[in-house]
């Protein structure tokens, strides 16, 4: 790994905290087995964030999204985990403890709606370039 990872308790976490795993979740069915990572340091790789998450349980796949018009990666990524329980061990250690990597403390969520593949991004740049052209 290109950088340092440092973990810290969250004082200020609560224990109903670490009982839920997202707040107004209904049931397991509502939750994802993809964590959204925000405040991504650029220089960390999939590679960096599976061994990490790996810790968890099973990973399935890592995900950190290039700009295609800026050409650099965005500073969130996607972690998909083979089961639901390692997905919310993982989140509620994070809720609990912040994790930084270089520096940065990382955020972390339930993926709504997962990633988009490669093609939809493309897709969304090619209909933006589009109504630039046509203005």
């Amino acid at each position: 790994m290109t950088g340092s990872i440092k973990i810290r308790s969250n004082s200020s976490a609560s224990s109903s905290e670490s009982q839920s795993p997202r707040r107004g979740a209904i049931a397991d069915l509502t939750l994802s087995k993809s964590l959204l990572l925000r405040k991504v340091p650029r220089r960390i790789s999939e590679a960096d964030l599976k061994t990490v998450f790996e810790t968890w349980g099973t990973v399935r796949d890592v995900y950190i999204p290039i700009n295609m018009t800026k050409g650099r990666k965005e500073s969130y990524a996607f972690i998909e985990f083979q089961e639901l329980a390692h997905a919310i061990a993982a989140f509620n250690f994070l809720k609990n403890n912040e994790m930084l990597l270089e520096g940065v403390i990382l955020r972390t969520d339930f993926a709504r709606n997962g990633r988009r593949s490669p093609v939809d991004m493309l897709a969304s740049v090619a209909a933006v370039a589009a109504e630039q052209i046509a203005a």
